[in-house]
């Protein structure tokens, strides 16, 4: 009972002291802000890691393309390597062949050396008198030196006399047939004209001159008397004189009078003297040039046109003219290129004699030498 008729109590007074605390935000805000920043971060990583993944898959994609491709490689560098092996087993093959040959042909050689004895320097001195002959050939049908083709086929006589071979004779006696008929060619002794010729070029220059001199100077006085007589005309007779004179000349300017009985002297001047001398030097020295390439039609054309031109232009009844056409006319006359022979038939029998010893000596065939190995076996 007590309790019921108490009063409540009274509630205890607030004082500023107890009063309620403000809550505060700014962590909160601080908290969200670095839960965005994380976000756009991962965001961001996200974004470049799937960058990168596509990059790697472009990457792969790439890769894959090339390992195609090196791989077409290495099938053509394989088929390449089996064509070059292929290859290389064939010379291999070729080269082995070849030593085979080289192998029979030193056995052959060597047999020959064993069983031949003395044979080889009878094929060195057949070698030798052929090498003789074409030289001799080349000698008389190139530079057509009847003499010198003569000596050597003198010397390939020689040669052959000293490799005692029967077999021979038809050759040497081919060879001797040779030899006469070279011997039989007439000689010319060039050296000689062509001193004759050089000699007569010292000539030209004391030939007469004159017979010019005497008529160009006829045909300078005639000029002058006629040039007088019109001057003498003008000044002592009159008009009618001198026309009548003009009427003259006039007449035998239209009739001309010749002789047939004398030969027509040509006339030159004097300074043509000189010109005329220099073409008889070149005349004659084109001769020696024809005398030293052996052409008879140029030497006998170069001595006539000589001839021709001291005839025509110098004195005739002088000795140095006399000696100088004498001379000419005595070398027309000789043979400059006499006709050579035909000394080839005593090569052609050598060349045959050779021809049937390397085939006595020839190699035998690889039937052979398999024949012969499997009888020795």
């Amino acid at each position: 009972m007590t309790n019921e008729t108490q009063s409540p109590l009274p509630a205890p007074a607030t004082t500023p002291a107890t009063a309620p605390k403000k809550v505060r935000m700014w962590p909160l805000w601080f908290v969200i802000i670095i839960l965005i920043a994380a976000l756009v971060g991962l965001s961001a990583y996200g974004w470049v890691s799937i960058k990168e993944v596509d990059q790697l898959k472009f990457q792969l994609s790439h890769i894959a393309k090339d390992d195609g491709s090196q791989s077409l490689a290495l099938e053509r560098l394989q088929t390449q390597t089996n064509k070059h092996g292929t290859d290389l087993l064939t010379q291999s093959r070729a080269v082995t062949d070849q030593m085979a040959t080289l192998r029979r042909q030193i056995e052959h050689n060597a047999r020959q050396l064993t069983q031949v004895g003395g044979q080889s320097r009878t094929d060195w001195l057949l070698a030798e008198a052929e090498y003789l002959l074409r030289l001799a050939n080349q000698r008389l049908n190139m530079e057509r030196d009847a003499a010198g083709a003569e000596a050597i086929l003198n010397a390939a006589n020689t040669v052959l006399a000293e490799s005692d071979d029967p077999g021979l004779y038809v050759i040497r006696q081919q060879l001797s047939k040779d030899i006469l008929s070279l011997q039989r060619v007439s000689k010319v002794d060039r050296e000689g004209i062509y001193l004759k010729l050089e000699a007569l070029i010292d000539l030209i220059n004391k030939l007469d001159q004159s017979h010019y001199q005497t008529l160009h100077n006829n045909e300078v006085d005639a000029d002058l008397a006629s040039t007088e007589e019109e001057t003498e005309l003008a000044t002592s007779d009159g008009q009618f004189t001198r026309m009548l004179k003009q009427a003259l000349n006039e007449l035998k300017q239209l009739v001309i009078i010749r002789r047939l009985d004398e030969p027509v002297q040509p006339l030159l001047a004097p300074d043509q003297i000189y010109y005329l001398q220099q073409n008889l030097r070149l005349m004659i020295e084109q001769a020696e040039l024809a005398l030293l390439d052996r052409n008879q039609p140029m030497f006998i054309q170069s001595l006539t046109k000589a001839e021709e031109w001291i005839t025509t232009y110098f004195s005739q009844n002088k000795d140095d003219t006399t000696l100088l056409l004498s001379t000419l006319s005595s070398l027309k006359e000789q043979p400059i290129d006499p006709e050579l022979p035909d000394v080839s038939q005593s090569l052609q029998l050598l060349k045959k004699r050779v021809a049937l010893l390397y085939r006595q000596h020839q190699l035998p065939s690889a039937n052979t030498e398999n024949t012969d190995g499997a009888t020795a076996q």
